[in-house]
């Protein structure tokens, strides 16, 4: 991120991820059960937020054109459309039985990122990748 609002807006988002982490751990007695969804659920939306903060400073540069070329792209494309895909499921997932439909979600989804990614490594050139 060359956008110092940006970068700052970064580290404000990991800074309140780790107190969140850390208050879960702390005063929640469940932990694995009940801190890690909400948890999974708050690292995803930042995630999410952090992708379009990185497609937003990529759509107001130069190499706009040549983007399908870089690497980086499709690696925050797999990964936008797994958290987008994983959100959802997850806050779904307390309410329906859902044992069987989430793997094959979850395989869905790591199937569509590990494709993004593959696709980043074929198609991407060493001039796009800085």
């Amino acid at each position: 991120m060359k956008d110092s609002f940006k970068r700052n807006f970064l580290k404000l988002l990991l800074a309140t991820y780790i107190v969140i982490v850390a208050i879960d751990v702390i005063f929640i007695e469940n932990f694995i059960t009940e801190g890690l969804i909400n948890i999974m659920i708050i690292g995803s939306l930042f995630v999410v937020i952090s992708v379009m903060l990185f497609f937003v400073e990529l759509i107001n540069r130069d190499e706009i054109l040549e983007i399908q070329n870089s690497l980086i792209f499709w690696i925050s494309i797999g990964v936008l459309l797994f958290n987008i895909g994983f959100i959802p499921i997850i806050i779904i997932a307390e309410f329906i039985a859902y044992r069987g439909v989430f793997s094959y979600i979850i395989l869905t989804l790591n199937i569509i990122m590990s494709l993004c990614f593959i696709t980043g490594f074929l198609v991407s050139k060493k001039e796009f990748n800085n």
